[in-house]
């Protein structure tokens, strides 16, 4: 589990998939060390059920995060952005999908 990785602020987003296919979920282009999490549930903030985490997958200079995650049409997720340790900033969050 990536929970828990620092005191950075986090950021939580909520995706619908359009189509069902292979989605890849990054921060490539963040100015900061990145580490993100994919739940089906969110409330008050948390995930109820974690699916996946990254820290550090993704592109340098500034380790972002990559994730790929097999989704059906309509299936909602919630995306949470976090910082490594108490790294914040400006950052990217990218899903390219089928």
């Amino acid at each position: 589990s990536c929970l828990g990785l620092g005191a950075s602020p986090e950021h939580v987003f909520q995706f619908t998939a359009p189509v069902g296919g292979q989605y890849v979920i990054d921060t490539a282009g963040s100015a900061f060390d990145t580490a993100i999490y994919v739940g089906s549930g969110c409330a008050n903030g948390a995930l109820e059920q974690e699916l996946q985490c990254d820290d550090d997958s993704g592109e340098e200079p500034n380790n972002s995060s990559r994730i790929e995650l097999g989704l059906d049409a309509d299936q909602t997720i919630f995306i949470i952005v976090d910082g490594y340790s108490a790294a914040s900033g400006n950052y990217l969050l990218n899903i390219t999908g089928p």
